[in-house]
């Protein structure tokens, strides 16, 4: 599966139903962007945590995986700050891979709202398998 084909799974995902996704990547950075609902926030109001880390670790795949060296990386660590809990608009998870060996990649990632305000921030080390894996649409 080329790219092309990795991306239209990605967004078309089941579990990515109405978060209105989009992603752009480029040489070690990328942007992946969702629409906050009240389906997805927690009893306060708020956007559940578990959609930062998603946010955060989908951009840090795709920075990583858009230097060309691997197809698949898989997350081994990821630390989280929380700074701005979120109740509605749009938020960006921006990753940069920071730093690459052999099959491991270090990658930083913001989050920022719609008005650039700063909500999170997270790090992590992605590692690419000895396995080959092999993306199966989800029909």
């Amino acid at each position: 599966m080329d790219k092309k084909e990795l991306l239209h799974n990605y967004l078309n995902h089941p579990m990515h139903t109405g978060l209105n996704l989009s992603v752009q990547q480029d040489n070690g950075t990328a942007r992946v962007s969702m629409v906050v609902n009240p389906n997805i926030c927690n009893l306060v109001g708020t956007l559940h945590g578990s959609f930062y880390f998603k946010l955060m670790d989908d951009a840090c795949f795709f920075a990583a995986i858009s230097l060309n060296h691997h197809h698949f990386v898989a997350t081994a660590n990821f630390n989280i700050h929380y700074f701005l809990p979120v109740s509605k608009g749009k938020l960006s998870a921006i990753a940069k891979v920071i730093n690459h060996d052999k099959n491991k990649y270090v990658c930083d990632c913001d989050i920022v709202d719609e008005d650039k305000h700063f909500c999170g921030h997270g790090s992590g080390l992605f590692v690419a398998p000895k396995k080959t894996y092999i993306y199966k649409p989800i029909n």
